[in-house]
């Protein structure tokens, strides 16, 4: 575990023992970096600086997936691929006023870094293949410069046929919506035609039928039988 504070006078390195009062200061930033989270570790979260147990279990238990949490007091965040163990996995809490990350290649990083050595100077067969790198390098950011106005085409081209199409289903629809409407207005006029014609037809049938089965013509009143021949 690397404790660092970071104030105006630069970085100091300090003792884990010294977390408690660091994180106190205001006067400062305080960095803590966690190559491997371990049970010590996992207490110095819980314990020192109060983190919520579900963002210590995920820093003991690795290959999370990415995603970001806030809680009251600090933020915790998961970055890097969860897909391959061996990807980089970095897990960060950002408090008031301090920094904390744990690593799962920060063993091997400072393995690397610390096996570097600065070089006085170069030779001759070492310039070169620094500049040979170096073009190459060179060729394929201008080739990727190229290409990016093409993808940017390629983007457009697309948005442009979705565009297009939504608004061929947004008619298709609208159509369709349409002639059903056509379809139950025809259906209503129908309806109603119906319904003057046995509005129509229905009065003489009831007149008929009534007189037609309670009155025997030779027995009916002169009078009666004339109403009867009006209506």
């Amino acid at each position: 575990m690397d404790v660092r504070l970071i104030d105006d006078e630069g970085v100091e390195e300090r003792p884990a023992e010294e977390l408690a009062a660091l994180l106190d200061r205001q006067d400062g930033l305080v960095w803590v970096d966690i190559a491997t989270c371990d049970d010590e570790a996992a207490r110095v979260l819980s314990d020192v600086f109060g983190f919520h147990p579900m963002a210590v279990k995920d820093c003991v238990e690795r290959n999370r997936v990415p995603k970001m949490h806030a809680y009251r007091d600090h933020v915790f965040v998961v970055g890097g691929d969860a897909g391959d163990p061996e990807e980089f996995l970095d897990e960060l809490f950002r408090t008031r006023h301090g920094l904390l990350t744990v690593r799962t290649m920060s063993a091997l990083s400072s393995a690397i870094y610390g096996g570097m050595a600065g070089l006085a100077r170069i030779s001759p067969d070492g310039q070169r293949l620094v500049a040979e790198t170096a073009d190459r390098f060179d060729r394929i950011r201008r080739v990727a410069d190229g290409e990016r106005e093409y993808l940017q085409g390629v983007i457009e081209f697309f948005q442009t046929a979705l565009t297009i199409k939504a608004a061929l289903i947004g008619q298709t629809q609208n159509e369709e919506v349409k002639r059903l409407t056509e379809a139950s207005y025809a259906q209503n006029e129908e309806i109603k035609k119906i319904s003057a014609w046995a509005a129509i037809l229905f009065a003489p049938t009831l007149i008929g039928t009534v007189y037609g089965m309670n009155f025997a013509a030779r027995r009916r009143p002169v009078p009666s039988f004339a109403c009867e021949c009006l209506l």
